[in-house]
C-alpha cells in the first residue's frame, strides 16, 4: 500500500513539474489486483518446496478470479511506460509497469507470437498515433483487457508476472519519471 501511495505522490510531482496538477484515483480493482499478486508472490517465495510453491500459484489464480472487476474490461489503471517500440511490420508493442516494480502488462512484440491474440497496436490507428507522442518513463492511465502471464516459468509468473494485455486506450498523465 505504501508503494501505491508513493506512486500517487510521483504522479502529482510529475504533473506539477509540467505546471499542471492532476488528481488520480486508483480503482479498488487495481489495488486488489496489486495486493493479491504481491501477497501470493511473497507466499510463493516463502514456500519450502516446489509442491507448495505450485499450490500457492494455483491459489493465486483463484484469488484473482474472486476480485470484484472484469479483467476483460480494465479501465483507468495507472502505470509507467517501460518499453515502447515497433516490430518489423511497423506495428507498436508496449510494456507498462504497474504501480510496483514486479508487475507489467504488455503486448507481444512480434506478429508470430501475436497470432490469435491481436495485442499489437496497428500502425495508422488512433491508439497508435496517440502512443507515438509518448515516451518510455511516461506515467499513463490505460484501459484494455488482461490476458494470462507471458512468463514461461512458474517462478516468473509468480515473482515478476508480465501479463499479456490488449490496450484500448492509453493517456499520458505525467512526464517522464526519468530525465
Amino acid at each position: 500500500m505504501k508503494k501505491i501511495a508513493g506512486l500517487l505522490l510521483l504522479l502529482a510531482a510529475s504533473s506539477m513539474a509540467s505546471a499542471e496538477t492532476k488528481t488520480v484515483t486508483v480503482s479498488d480493482f487495481q489495488k486488489g489486483f496489486i495486493e493479491t499478486v504481491q501477497d501470493y508472490s511473497a507466499q510463493y517465495e516463502a514456500a519450502p518446496n516446489d509442491l507448495k510453491k505450485s499450490t500457492v500459484a494455483r491459489k493465486r489464480l483463484d484469488a484473482l478470479s474472486k476480485l470484484k472487476g472484469d479483467p476483460r474490461k480494465i479501465s483507468g489503471w495507472y502505470g509507467t511506460i517501460e518499453k515502447l517500440g515497433t516490430n518489423g511490420d511497423g506495428d507498436a508493442f508496449m510494456t507498462i509497469k504497474l504501480l510496483v516494480d514486479n508487475i507489467t502488462f504488455s503486448t507481444w512484440n512480434n506478429s508470430l507470437s501475436d497470432s490469435g491474440s491481436n495485442t499489437l497496436i496497428k500502425n495508422g490507428t488512433p491508439l497508435y498515433d496517440q502512443i507515438a507522442e509518448m515516451a518510455e518513463g511516461n506515467v499513463v492511465m490505460f484501459s484494455g483487457a488482461i490476458g494470462k502471464p507471458k512468463n514461461l516459468t512458474e517462478r516468473g509468473k509468480m515473482t515478476a508476472p508480465d501479463f499479456l494485455f490488449k490496450f484500448s486506450k492509453v493517456e499520458k498523465v505525467g512526464d517522464s519519471t526519468t530525465q
